[in-house]
C-alpha cells in the first residue's frame, strides 16, 4: 500500500465560508482512501499562499519529504501549494530528489516532467493573482482609512476594550496602570524602573505576564493614550515577502477615534521628560534605541550580600559636584527592610572609592607585574631621550660648514693671485663658476641637516611635554585601575562587613 501526505490550504483572503478548509480535507482525505492509499499525515492551514514563511504545516511537510516518510504528496491543486514561482521549484526539486510523486486530485492525475512549463506557467499566474489580489485589498484598507470607514486594528490594546466594530471603550483597571507609569515617568523613573515597580502592583500583560520595559515604552508612547490613531504605517511587500515601514509623509492620522486616558497636553508634558532621558539615542517615536545600555564599569557584578539582588548605579550632587553611587536594586525599589521581608538594608557604595579600594586589592595581587610595568615605562623613556639627544646632525652640520668656508678662503687666495697678474682671467672664471656649483651643492645639503636637527629639537621638546602630560593625568595608575575593574567577575557586598568579597576573572574561589 502506497503512503501518501495531504496538504490543504484555505486562504481566508478568497474564500469566506467557514467550513471551507474542513471541507477540503475531508474531501481529499475520502479520495485518498478510495484509491487505496495510507494516509500518514495530513497537513492543513489557513494562510496565504504568497510565502512559506508562516506556513508551519507547509515546513513540516517539507521535512518529512527529505526525510521520505511517504510516496505521493496530494493537493487539490498548484495554487493551493504555493502561489510563488520560487517555492514551486524548490518544491519540485525536493520531490524529485527523494523520489516522490505529486498528485492533483481537481485534475484526478498525477503530476508529469512532461507539464513542467505548463505547471510553472500556472505557478507564475497564480503568483500574479495573489500579487494583484494583495495591491487590492491593501488599496481598499487604504480608502477606508482615509475616508475614516474603519480604523483597521487588528490587535488587543493595552487600556482599551473592543465593544463593537471600531468602537472602544476604556478599560479602567489597565488605564490606572498606565496613569501610574506616566506618574512615574514624570517624576524621573525609567522604563525599567516603571516596569518593576507596576509588577509590583499587579499590572500584567494581557496574556497575564510580566510587562517588560520595552513594552511599557511602547504603551506610553502611544499616541493612543490621548485618542489618535496612526494608520498605514506598515505594508507588506510582496517581492521581499515581508513588512516594510511606511515613509512617514503617507501615515494616516485619525484623532479622537479613540476615548482619552490623558489629555494630550498631560501626555506630551510626560513625553518631553522622557525625551530628555535618552540624549544619545535616535530622537524618533517608533523602534528606538539608546546608546547607553548599563554598561557601567560595575553592571552585574556588585550582588547585594543579603538579599541577592545586584546593585544598580545612581547619582546625586554634592556640594555642587557630581558624585555616583552603587546601591542595592532591592532598597531602590522597595526601600528600607520592612516587616514581612520586602526592602533592603544593604550600605551604599561611592564608585570612586570603590576603584581605590579595587586597585590596592589588585596591586596586592599583582605586585611584582605593576613593578615590572613601571621600570619598563621607565626604560623606554630613557631609551627615547637617547635617540633625541643624539648629535649626528650637528656633527654633519659643522663638517659641511667648515667644507663651504673651506671654499670661500680657496676664492679669496684666487682673487689675489688675479690681481697680482698670476692667473689669467679665463682661469679665474672657469675657478669661480666651478666653485660656486660646489657652495650651492654644500647649501642644499646644510639646509636639509638643518632641518633634521629642527626637527628633532622639535620631538624633544614635545616629548618633554608628553611626559609631563603623562605625570600629571597618572596614567599609569589609571590603566592599572582599568585593568582591575575588568578583572572583577563579582563583588558580593554585605552590610556589617568591614571588607569587600571579591571574585577576580584570573582565579577560583572568593579572596
Amino acid at each position: 500500500m502506497e503512503r501518501v501526505a495531504i496538504y490543504n490550504r484555505c486562504s481566508t483572503e478568497e474564500e469566506n465560508q467557514k467550513n471551507a478548509l474542513f471541507i477540503q480535507a475531508e474531501e481529499s482525505r475520502e479520495l485518498a482512501e478510495l484509491m487505496g492509499w495510507h494516509v500518514v499525515e495530513q497537513y492543513v492551514e489557513a494562510q496565504s499562499g504568497t510565502s512559506t514563511n508562516k506556513r508551519k504545516a507547509y515546513r513540516r511537510m517539507m521535512e518529512a519529504m527529505e526525510e521520505k516518510k511517504f510516496d505521493i504528496v496530494m493537493i487539490k491543486s498548484i495554487d493551493r501549494l504555493t502561489r510563488n514561482t520560487k517555492d514551486w521549484y524548490m518544491f519540485l526539486d525536493c520531490l524529485t530528489r527523494n523520489e516522490m510523486r505529486l498528485y492533483l486530485y481537481l485534475e484526478r492525475k498525477f503530476y508529469v516532467s512532461e507539464d513542467a512549463l505548463v505547471n510553472g506557467i500556472k505557478a507564475i499566474l497564480a503568483e500574479e493573482f495573489s500579487k494583484e489580489l494583495s495591491k487590492k485589498i491593501k488599496n481598499a484598507h487604504k480608502r477606508r482609512q482615509e475616508k475614516g470607514l474603519g480604523l483597521n486594528i487588528t490587535r488587543p490594546m493595552y487600556g482599551f476594550r473592543k465593544v463593537a466594530k471600531d468602537c472602544y471603550e476604556i478599560h479602567e483597571k489597565q488605564a490606572e496602570y498606565i496613569k501610574m507609569a506616566l506618574g512615574l515617568a514624570e517624576s524621573g523613573y525609567g522604563y525599567r524602573r516603571i516596569s518593576n515597580a507596576l509588577y509590583d502592583q499587579g499590572a500584567r500583560t494581557l496574556n497575564g505576564k510580566r510587562i517588560s520595559e520595552t513594552q511599557w515604552r511602547n504603551i506610553l508612547r502611544s499616541p493612543r493614550l490621548h485618542g489618535t490613531v496612526i494608520l498605514n504605517t506598515t505594508s507588506y511587500d510582496f517581492d521581499k515577502k515581508k513588512r516594510i515601514q511606511v515613509p512617514r509623509k503617507q501615515w494616516i492620522y485619525k484623532e479622537h477615534a479613540l476615548p482619552e486616558i490623558v489629555s494630550r497636553e498631560e501626555h506630551e508634558r510626560v513625553l518631553a521628560i522622557l525625551d530628555k532621558r535618552r540624549p544619545f539615542g535616535e530622537k524618533t517615536d517608533r523602534n528606538y534605541r539608546g546608546k547607553n545600555k548599563n554598561q557601567y564599569s560595575f553592571s552585574n557584578k556588585l550582588v547585594c550580600g543579603s538579599c541577592g539582588s545586584v546593585f544598580y548605579r545612581t547619582k546625586r550632587v554634592v556640594k555642587g559636584e557630581e558624585v555616583v553611587y552603587w546601591k542595592c536594586s532591592n532598597y531602590i525599589k522597595m526601600g528600607a527592610k520592612k516587616k514581612d521581608g520586602r526592602g533592603c538594608n544593604n550600605r551604599k557604595l561611592e564608585e570612586k572609592q570603590l576603584r581605590i579600594h579595587i586597585l590596592q586589592r589588585y596591586m596586592e595581587q599583582h605586585r611584582e607585574a605593576c613593578d615590572r610595568s613601571n621600570y619598563r615605562l621607565e626604560r623606554f623613556r630613557q631609551l627615547l631621550d637617547v635617540v633625541l639627544q643624539d648629535t649626528n646632525c650637528e656633527t654633519v652640520l659643522s663638517k659641511l660648514q667648515s667644507e663651504y668656508d673651506k671654499i670661500l678662503q680657496e676664492e679669496n687666495v684666487l682673487v689675489e693671485k688675479l690681481l697680482q697678474g698670476i692667473v689669467e682671467d679665463e682661469q679665474f672664471c672657469n675657478f669661480m663658476e666651478k666653485k660656486k656649483e660646489e657652495k650651492m651643492e654644500l647649501h642644499k645639503r646644510m639646509e636639509v641637516v638643518k632641518g633634521e636637527c629642527q626637527l628633532r629639537m622639535d620631538y624633544r621638546q614635545r616629548s618633554e611635554r608628553i611626559w609631563e602630560a603623562l605625570a600629571a593625568e597618572e596614567l599609569l595608575t589609571k590603566t592599572f585601575e582599568e585593568l582591575a575593574v575588568d578583572a572583577v567577575k563579582k563583588i558580593i557586598v554585605y552590610e556589617n562587613a568591614p571588607c569587600l568579597e571579591i571574585k577576580w576573572s584570573f582565579e577560583e574561589g572568593y579572596i
